[in-house]
């Protein structure tokens, strides 16, 4: 099942776009090692208007990538179903996942994009779920995924990631003067924000290693194999990363969004 909800708030051509994204939803592709089934949804918003991102994938993985050129939001869904699956049931295992998507608007002109998908199933290895959102800016956001890698491009504001059964990268150009917290169970935790950054960072594993490297001086630096913690351009926002089993690494440092870890 697919729902799309569209706030009465929403404008006509809002609700129009909404209407037409259920109606285009679409194709399937072939691959040697399953089915993919990718169904787009498009909402109209403004390029200006501050939005936040709540989203959570219990059976896959996030990616927010930000480009102030755009003039819509767009959030793409892809369920992949193995090839352990009979072909002519695939269909069937993909239309067992819900997605959904809205655009909320709330006080002050502000808006909220909330995005779930939710598998009946999310710990059976037969399917999966990518979510794909991409937006003219974000000014906060909501992570919460199951078996997959979040990945956050260009996000502002505060920033909670929680992932499980993968990793998170987050880059961005914004400055960071907002709390931040990525958790991780057994993936690696990667960070990178330019200079003029501020906060008071800690970070910590379970099992691997920590490590922080920054153009800005630390203040108070307290560290040792799986703990760092530090302030930096005098912060007091906290700014949190742990992985129970994996490493996390922090960059501050010029065109943070160049360095790759994970996926262009």
């Amino acid at each position: 099942m697919y729902h799309i909800k569209t706030p009465a708030r929403l404008s006509r051509s809002a609700r129009l776009l909404a209407i037409l994204a259920i109606m285009l939803t679409a194709g399937v592709a072939l691959t040697g090692c399953g089915t993919t089934f990718d169904r787009p949804f498009v909402f109209e918003t403004s390029a200006v208007r501050p939005t936040a991102v709540d989203v959570v994938n219990n059976k896959g993985g996030v990616e927010i990538r930000i480009d102030p050129k755009l003039e819509t939001v767009r959030v793409e869904a892809s369920v992949h179903v193995g090839d352990d699956v009979n072909e002519e049931l695939r269909q069937a295992v993909s239309d067992e996942i819900e997605i959904y998507a809205a655009l909320e608007e709330t006080e002050g002109g502000r808006a909220v994009l909330r995005v779930r998908a939710e598998s009946p199933r999310p710990y059976d290895r037969d399917h999966r779920v990518a979510v794909l959102i991409t937006m003219p800016r974000c000014d906060g956001a909501l992570v919460r995924n199951r078996g997959g890698d979040a990945i956050l491009v260009n996000v502002a504001g505060a920033l909670q990631v929680e992932t499980s059964g993968g990793a998170i990268e987050v880059r961005t150009e914004a400055v960071i003067d907002a709390p931040i917290a990525l958790i991780a169970d057994t993936g690696n935790v990667y960070f990178q924000a330019p200079p003029g950054s501020r906060g008071l960072f800690e970070l910590t594993s379970g099992e691997g290693v920590v490590s922080l490297a920054s153009v800005d001086r630390p203040e108070n630096v307290y560290a040792r194999g799986d703990m760092y913690r530090a302030r930096l351009n005098d912060g007091v926002n906290p700014v949190r990363a742990h992985s129970d089993d994996g490493n996390v690494r922090v960059w501050i440092r010029e065109n943070p969004t160049a360095m790759v870890r994970i996926f262009r």
